[in-house]
């Protein structure tokens, strides 16, 4: 019970700290499905919370959507949702976002084969 705590303390911090510094309007990125999942990761992995990083993550997490698809990030999203460790939460991003990239750089690839 105290480690539930703990990590919804975490979360509060960060995203107490995310409206802080930014201002209430700026805090929208963390309420955005990519921010929701910057921050999970960043609570079960310890990293610093800090307006630099969860702008960047962000940033990082629209990019990887743009290339695996839809589809593979909300897998992805949903199971880091779950996870209880930094281990899992990674294992979620390699097997939803790294395996929708991959689908989509085999379809170029065979899309380039038949042509």
């Amino acid at each position: 019970m105290n480690k539930v705590f703990g990590v919804a303390l975490v979360g509060a911090l960060v995203v107490g700290g995310v409206v802080v510094i930014k201002g209430a309007s700026g805090a929208s990125s963390a309420i955005t499905p990519e921010g929701k999942m910057c921050v999970r990761l960043g609570e079960l992995c310890g990293a610093e919370p800090s307006k630099e990083k969860l702008e960047s993550c962000v940033e990082d997490m629209k990019k990887m959507r743009k290339m695996s698809g839809d589809p593979a990030f909300e897998r992805s999203q949903s199971c880091v949702a779950e996870s209880n460790t930094c281990a899992a939460a990674s294992g979620c991003m390699m097997g939803g976002v790294g395996v929708g990239t991959l689908g989509e750089v085999l379809k170029g690839f065979g899309t380039a084969l038949s042509k």
